[in-house]
């Protein structure tokens, strides 16, 4: 389980979550991708909003950025310093590539589909109610000012409630070993619906 630490990165975390994912779904190895090679190198800038590592990014330009850059390198090759720094991306140490991405529909029935059919899901929620998470079902008490980005990983019910299955970056000795279920449906908990994307390998 990836931590951010400190840095408001976010972003980085959710768009080589999203991006791993769908390496091995397309049918090869599963790579850990380098959230620094984005907080270092990538300064996209999409309507005047822009990455800059610790200070926020988007999900569009990330993965703008990665598809131009050609991929990301591996974790292992550029590891994670939670600060930016120069840019020391190399051609030879990318881990996985893609081709485009798509913006699902605000809605939790395609949001569920294409976590089913396509694997993890960007998005961007508001997170300020999580900071004392533990365990359960987030239901109540959660604005939708979008200020965190995650992956939805799965779904479920539990008894009469239907929730997502959360993957964050605060390590995992936070909420359940790093994940949290928050209420899927009509209410748009969290403001869990409004920006699902996904990359296209």
């Amino acid at each position: 389980m990836k931590n951010q630490g400190q840095c408001g990165d976010c972003w980085a975390f959710s768009t080589t979550g999203n991006i791993e994912g769908q390496w091995a779904l397309a049918g090869h190895t599963l790579t850990s991708l380098s959230e620094q090679n984005l907080c270092d190198c990538d300064h996209t800038c999409i309507q005047g909003v822009c990455d800059q590592c610790c200070d926020g990014g988007l999900l569009v330009n990330s993965f703008t950025y990665v598809i131009k850059n050609g991929g990301l390198d591996t974790e292992a090759s550029y590891p994670y310093r939670g600060e930016a720094g120069r840019c020391k991306f190399s051609q030879q140490n990318v881990g996985a590539k893609i081709t485009s991405f798509q913006q699902i529909a605000h809605d939790p029935v395609q949001m569920a589909t294409t976590v089913a059919n396509q694997g993890p899901l960007s998005i961007a929620v508001d997170a300020e109610s999580w900071q004392f998470y533990n365990s359960g079902i987030i239901k109540s008490d959660c604005g939708t000012q979008l200020d965190h980005a995650v992956l939805i990983v799965g779904y479920g019910t539990k008894g009469s409630t239907p929730y997502w299955i959360v993957k964050n970056s605060w390590g995992k000795s936070w909420g359940m070993q790093g994940y949290l279920m928050v209420e899927r449906g009509p209410d748009d908990m969290c403001g869990i619906d409004k920006a699902p994307i996904t990359s296209v390998v």
